[in-house]
């Protein structure tokens, strides 16, 4: 077990692994690596209560300061100086983080709440998704507004085959059909690089659904996955025989992996690869994330600036590791210390990490849980727990690290 540093409300404690001893007393016990410090500010949103605030340290004890209420989705820009959030009323706000001074960015069409907030990586735009109009668009920060694509929706009537949609130029029903009205998934999109996102959609609705008496119909499932292109006001939309999904991007390469229940495996690419036509042939062209001695990796992550890639396999326990820093100049691999011991990884979803201020960080922090957050060391494998004091505020999306 690695060495633990808690940072509590009001004491800090050191636990360490210890050693067995034997009846003799044998060895001393060893404490095991220290946790990093808690240096700078985390940045959190309490989405339970519309919050965003920070998390610093001050003599020794963790507090937190409000930064912006009223919040539904919020966002910090690549370079962590901006934050971007949304109201519930589809209003969309720039805060300068460190004057307070805030602009008013165009609104998201529809209003009725916004979803899918993220910045493009060259700081320039950002995404989003009006649940009032069902729709996806990009916001530039000068006012300009580009839908990407919308949630699709047909009506199904009763047949003695379940639902199904009339068939055009049929004669009608000699009575009045009773009938329901189905949604297509729309998943939020990601950005490839500065210019393109990708999400998974429905291009055409099916003949038929089935559908309990007396139920709603769910939402039909995507059928393909879709490269958006948003150059100036047009966006070209490139569906992929296969689906896929993007993990994360850095630098001009990006993690891919099979799509929801499209199987396993993961692939670190250069987006340019991501071609018009079949973007997720890429994958069928690189050499898989597997480390030594395991089949398959369950998570990667690229360390900002450096854009070396963090793999995580599954231990025997059922355990996540991260197991292996990939040099992304040399190739060089550099075998980790095991980090966890209890629980699935923070580093394995990106709304549960923030990494460290710096060019090329060794730390960053997971969100185990809402009332506590751990700051976790690559290097030497040692875990700082930060317990967040009872005032009401928890931690329900980490969206970066403060200098």
């Amino acid at each position: 077990m690695p060495g633990r540093l808690t940072l509590l409300p009001s004491v800090l404690v050191l636990v360490g692994a210890l050693a067995a001893c034997g009846s003799d007393g044998g060895e001393p016990p060893v404490t095991g690596p220290p946790g990093p410090p808690l240096s700078g500010r985390l940045l959190a949103l309490d989405g339970t209560g519309g919050t965003v605030f920070t998390i610093s340290a001050v003599d020794g004890l963790p507090r937190t300061t409000t930064v912006v209420t009223g919040v539904e989705q919020a966002a910090l820009s690549p370079d962590r100086t901006t934050l971007a959030w949304a109201g519930k009323d589809g209003s969309l706000t720039l805060r300068v983080l460190d004057t307070g001074e805030e602009r008013a960015v165009a609104p998201v069409p529809g209003g009725a709440g916004v979803g899918c907030l993220a910045w493009s990586p060259d700081g320039g735009r950002l995404v989003t998704f009006s649940r009032g109009a069902r729709t996806t668009f990009v916001a530039g920060l000068d006012g300009t507004v580009v839908q990407i694509d919308e949630v699709n929706s047909a009506p199904y009537h009763r047949s003695s085959g379940g639902i199904s949609i009339p068939v055009p130029g049929a004669p009608p029903p000699a009575a009045p059909v009773p009938s329901v009205a189905a949604s297509s998934e729309l998943t939020c999109p990601r950005w490839v690089d500065s210019t393109r996102l990708v999400f998974d959609r429905v291009v055409e609705m099916p003949s038929s659904i089935s559908v309990e008496e007396g139920e709603r119909p769910d939402p039909v499932p995507p059928d393909t996955t879709t490269v958006a292109t948003v150059e100036g006001g047009s966006v070209r939309l490139d569906d992929s025989p296969v689906r896929w999904r993007l993990h994360d991007e850095c630098g001009g390469r990006v993690i891919i992996g099979p799509g929801r229940d499209e199987g396993n495996g993961l692939f670190a690419v250069d987006a340019a690869a991501l071609t018009a036509g079949d973007p997720g042939a890429a994958m069928t062209a690189a050499a898989e994330l597997a480390p030594a001695g395991a089949d398959l990796a369950f998570g990667a992550r690229f360390v900002p600036g450096s854009c070396d890639i963090v793999v995580l396999t599954e231990a025997a326990s059922g355990e996540l590791h991260p197991t292996e820093r990939r040099d992304a100049r040399t190739g060089d691999v550099h075998q980790l210390a095991p980090a966890f011991d209890t629980g699935p990884p923070p580093i394995a979803a990106r709304d549960t990490v923030a990494w460290a201020p710096g060019d090329d960080p060794a730390v960053y922090a997971g969100r185990p849980g809402s009332l506590g957050l751990d700051l976790h060391d690559l290097g030497n494998g040692g875990v700082t727990e930060i317990r967040l004091p009872e005032d009401g505020l928890l931690v329900d999306e980490l969206l970066g690290w403060l200098p």
